[in-house]
């Protein structure tokens, strides 16, 4: 064979290599501008942010129906809870800052004041305690009472004859206690860098709670409350225990305003 027969076959040896090469390169080429266009096309995920910039978590697309500004016994700043309705119930967050670090109860009082060095109606004075205490909630919504429904009926108790020539007064409703009054909620825990937030949603709240005639106040409290869980060995909750969950002192308030 002659040496230009030879050039040719190596000619084509190599173009035919440079082919096979060059096929996997296009096929990977294609696979990626696919995932691209399945990334594109993907939603977003619970709590991001959409291309049009609205949220997708829970109360996310609605503004807050009410807010309190927090403040110390000295009148600093020190957060913001606001008060959103969402399925479920009202969507409650708080944020906070300049707190020392801790867990601290956090709790939504029945009336709508914030007044340091107060006296309760029992009497006892200190700070915020006109403030009154944790906000009950209405009586069907404590009975577990789903709007349409009605209250179940109530066993009569036996009548003893001898009784009879004797005014009984009717049975008092059973107090609510805490941790069961609407207003009741988990602790907020402050970081060291004396910042803290919480985010919930109770279905204890309404807006006509929340709003009610005589106001609503939101209350941070010293310590961390213990939500009436104290175990039988150290003899149950006390009644201290049953109102406020031993959570100390009144530190910070804010009155619930209708945004």
């Amino acid at each position: 064979m002659s040496l230009t027969g030879i050039g040719l076959l190596a000619a084509l040896a190599v173009t035919g290599c440079g082919d096979a090469e060059s096929e996997p390169e296009t096929e990977g080429a294609a696979g990626s501008q696919d995932d691209a266009a399945q990334v594109d096309t993907a939603e977003p995920a619970d709590g991001e942010t959409d291309d049009e910039g609205q949220g997708t978590g829970p109360g996310s697309t609605e503004e807050p129906f009410a807010s309190a500004e927090i403040s110390d016994v000295a009148q600093n700043a020190i957060g913001t809870v606001s008060f959103t309705e969402v399925d479920g119930g009202t969507l409650v967050e708080a944020e906070v800052f300049d707190l020392d670090a801790g867990f601290r109860g956090i709790t939504i009082h029945e009336r709508g004041v914030c007044e340091p060095q107060s006296s309760s109606e029992s009497g006892v004075f200190g700070d915020y305690e006109s403030s009154g205490g944790h906000l009950v909630g209405t009586a069907e919504e404590d009975l577990g009472i789903v709007d349409g429904e009605e209250a179940p009926e109530e066993e009569s108790p036996e009548t003893d004859l001898d009784d009879l020539s004797e005014d009984v007064p009717p049975a008092e409703p059973e107090a609510v206690t805490h941790p069961d009054h609407a207003g009741d909620l988990p602790n907020l825990l402050v970081n060291q860098d004396r910042t803290g937030w919480l985010s919930l949603v109770s279905d204890r709240l309404s807006a006509e709670d929340l709003l009610g005639t005589e106001g609503r106040s939101v209350i941070i409290h010293a310590q961390a409350d213990n939500h009436g869980n104290v175990p039988d060995r150290y003899f149950g909750p006390d009644a201290q225990t049953l109102t406020d969950g031993d959570a100390g002192s009144r530190v910070a308030c804010g009155v619930v305003a209708e945004q």
